[in-house]
């Protein structure tokens, strides 16, 4: 009997073992551009943060407005854009973009 693995569940198979703020935030830039949440210039213009709420099993990854430096906007403000919460063992993420809060899975 055969056992069929979704393609993005293959892909964080293969990725080494999450090993601290900088893997998650490549990790984060990936499910980013991987599943169109944001433009490829809009992520240019976003400051990715380490969230202070991650745990051993979840990562946070808050998504902020960048102005200033070629991104259009105020300088002096960077707005939160969305929060991306990943799995470190299966690697699902979910965020809440157009929410208060609560986390939905990415489409």
């Amino acid at each position: 009997m055969r056992t069929i693995i979704p393609v993005t569940a293959l892909v964080f198979m293969c990725m080494p073992a999450w090993s601290g703020q900088s893997d998650v935030i490549a990790k984060a830039r990936y499910v980013i551009l991987r599943h169109h949440l944001i433009s490829d210039r809009e992520l240019k213009c976003s400051s990715l943060v380490y969230g202070v709420e991650s745990t051993p099993r979840f990562a946070a990854v808050t998504v902020l407005e960048r102005h200033g430096g070629g991104c259009p906007g105020d300088v002096d403000t960077s707005p939160r854009r969305f929060t991306l919460q990943m799995d470190t063992k299966t690697g699902r993420a979910q965020w809440d973009h157009g929410t208060t809060g609560e986390m939905r899975p990415i489409p």
